[in-house]
Protein backbone atom coordinates (compact mmCIF):
# COMPACT_ATOMS: atom_id res chain seq x y z
CA UNK A 1 0.00 0.00 0.00
CA UNK A 2 0.81 3.80 -0.55
CA UNK A 3 1.40 5.95 2.02
CA UNK A 4 1.61 9.73 2.25
CA UNK A 5 2.34 11.68 5.12
CA UNK A 6 2.39 15.50 5.01
CA UNK A 7 4.38 17.95 7.24
CA UNK A 8 4.72 21.77 7.35
CA UNK A 9 7.80 22.26 8.89
CA UNK A 10 11.12 20.19 9.90
CA UNK A 11 14.61 19.73 10.63
CA UNK A 12 14.69 20.69 6.73
CA UNK A 13 17.67 22.06 4.36
CA UNK A 14 16.64 24.25 0.79
CA UNK A 15 18.75 25.35 -1.81
CA UNK A 16 20.24 29.07 -0.45
CA UNK A 17 18.09 31.82 -1.92
CA UNK A 18 14.95 29.43 -1.59
CA UNK A 19 11.97 29.45 0.42
CA UNK A 20 9.46 26.60 0.49
CA UNK A 21 5.67 27.35 -0.70
CA UNK A 22 4.03 23.74 -0.28
CA UNK A 23 4.00 21.30 2.22
CA UNK A 24 7.00 18.28 2.38
CA UNK A 25 5.20 14.97 1.22
CA UNK A 26 6.64 11.74 2.94
CA UNK A 27 5.72 9.03 0.03
CA UNK A 28 6.52 5.39 0.83
CA UNK A 29 5.03 2.37 0.18
CA UNK A 30 5.16 -1.47 1.64
CA UNK A 31 6.42 -2.84 -1.59
CA UNK A 32 8.77 -1.30 -4.01
CA UNK A 33 7.89 0.92 -6.22
CA UNK A 34 6.67 -0.82 -9.97
CA UNK A 35 6.35 2.11 -11.90
CA UNK A 36 6.91 6.09 -10.97
CA UNK A 37 4.28 7.90 -9.42
CA UNK A 38 2.56 11.22 -10.71
CA UNK A 39 1.98 13.55 -7.98
CA UNK A 40 0.21 16.77 -7.97
CA UNK A 41 1.30 19.24 -5.20
CA UNK A 42 -0.64 22.71 -4.34
CA UNK A 43 1.62 25.02 -3.69
CA UNK A 44 0.76 28.96 -2.02
CA UNK A 45 2.22 31.14 -4.68
CA UNK A 46 -0.17 32.69 -5.76
CA UNK A 47 1.99 35.24 -8.39
CA UNK A 48 1.59 34.00 -11.87
CA UNK A 49 5.07 35.55 -13.12
CA UNK A 50 6.55 33.32 -10.24
CA UNK A 51 5.65 30.22 -12.28
CA UNK A 52 9.40 30.10 -13.53
CA UNK A 53 10.68 30.26 -10.29
CA UNK A 54 9.51 27.50 -8.34
CA UNK A 55 11.06 24.22 -8.32
CA UNK A 56 10.46 20.69 -7.27
CA UNK A 57 13.16 19.21 -4.25
CA UNK A 58 13.28 16.11 -2.81
CA UNK A 59 15.16 14.45 -0.04
CA UNK A 60 16.01 11.05 -0.09
CA UNK A 61 17.20 9.16 2.61
CA UNK A 62 17.40 5.45 3.69
CA UNK A 63 17.79 6.21 7.76
CA UNK A 64 16.37 8.98 9.86
CA UNK A 65 18.73 11.97 9.92
CA UNK A 66 18.67 14.93 12.35
CA UNK A 67 18.19 17.09 8.88
CA UNK A 68 16.61 16.87 5.77
CA UNK A 69 18.83 17.96 2.55
CA UNK A 70 16.35 18.78 -0.46
CA UNK A 71 18.09 18.85 -3.35
CA UNK A 72 16.29 20.40 -6.73
CA UNK A 73 14.69 18.31 -9.54
CA UNK A 74 14.97 18.19 -12.88
CA UNK A 75 11.72 17.14 -13.74
CA UNK A 76 8.38 19.28 -12.71
CA UNK A 77 5.89 21.43 -14.78
CA UNK A 78 4.21 24.35 -13.37
CA UNK A 79 0.85 25.68 -15.30
CA UNK A 80 0.95 29.21 -14.80
CA UNK A 81 -2.88 29.13 -14.51
CA UNK A 82 -2.78 26.55 -11.79
CA UNK A 83 -2.00 26.31 -8.03
CA UNK A 84 -0.52 23.31 -8.78
CA UNK A 85 2.93 21.37 -10.23
CA UNK A 86 3.05 17.83 -11.37
CA UNK A 87 6.01 15.55 -11.11
CA UNK A 88 6.67 12.06 -10.80
CA UNK A 89 8.63 10.12 -8.16
CA UNK A 90 9.91 5.99 -8.14
CA UNK A 91 10.98 5.35 -4.53
CA UNK A 92 10.71 6.89 -1.00
CA UNK A 93 11.37 10.05 -0.70
CA UNK A 94 9.97 13.62 0.58
CA UNK A 95 8.81 15.81 -1.97
CA UNK A 96 8.36 19.63 -1.74
CA UNK A 97 7.79 22.70 -3.67
CA UNK A 98 10.37 25.78 -3.44
CA UNK A 99 9.96 29.48 -5.06
CA UNK A 100 13.95 31.19 -5.50
CA UNK A 101 13.91 34.55 -3.87
CA UNK A 102 14.82 37.68 -6.05
CA UNK A 103 16.99 40.63 -4.74
CA UNK A 104 15.12 43.99 -4.69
Amino acid sequence: SLHIRASLFGQYKFPEGSELVSAVYWISSSTEFTKPIEIDIQHCSANVEESTSLKFVRAETTRMELTYTFQLMDDGDFPADTGYGTTSVSHFCGIGVIRFLTSC
